[in-house]
């Protein structure tokens, strides 16, 4: 594929790209083998400069995070969920992780287009339920990765369930 060719060209990572047998959707994952050069000004070493630069910090937002979400999950009775409101694009994204979750069975994906209600996103197997449905109301906490639309959201959910607690990521 185009994306392989491209990736190909830079030397000092290493990359992988798959393609879902049973959705089609393209997965690709990068990380990098070695240390840059400062007094190195090729192509790749800028790009990986920029990128290093673009993602400081991100192994500590993510840990963050993961604590947050495992400490939910194990906070959850058995029928207590965690709700997870991201827009759609990403929740192959966060499904990924989050399938693999011993707590599989308390997470559901929230969203208010009614054409993915009951549906399932790439793979992932979470279910994607309204914010009134019967699985939502069941929700503990809810997080939400929507920073444009997050008190909108954020008022909708507290409206049907005002005991919620909200978390942004």
């Amino acid at each position: 594929t185009s994306l392989n060719n491209m990736l190909s060209k830079f030397n000092n990572i290493e990359y992988y790209v798959t393609r879902s047998e049973n959705t089609g959707v393209l997965m690709c994952g990068i990380k990098k083998v070695r240390k840059l050069s400062q007094a190195n000004s090729s192509m790749d070493d800028i790009v990986m400069e920029e990128t290093n630069r673009f993602f400081s910090g991100a192994d500590e937002k993510y840990n963050t995070i993961i604590s947050s979400i495992k400490f939910d999950l194990e906070k959850a009775n058995e029928d207590a969920k965690v709700g997870f409101y991201p827009p759609l694009r990403a929740m192959p994204y966060i499904g990924v992780f989050l399938q693999h979750a011993e707590f599989r069975k308390n997470i559901v994906f929230i969203d208010d287009n009614t054409k993915v209600h009951g549906r399932f996103i790439c793979d992932v197997n979470i279910p994607i339920v309204g914010s009134s449905d019967a699985e939502m109301s069941k929700c503990m906490v809810v997080y939400i990765t929507s920073w444009a639309y997050r008190e909108v959201i954020k008022n909708k959910i507290t409206r049907s369930n005002p005991n919620i607690k909200i978390r942004y990521f």
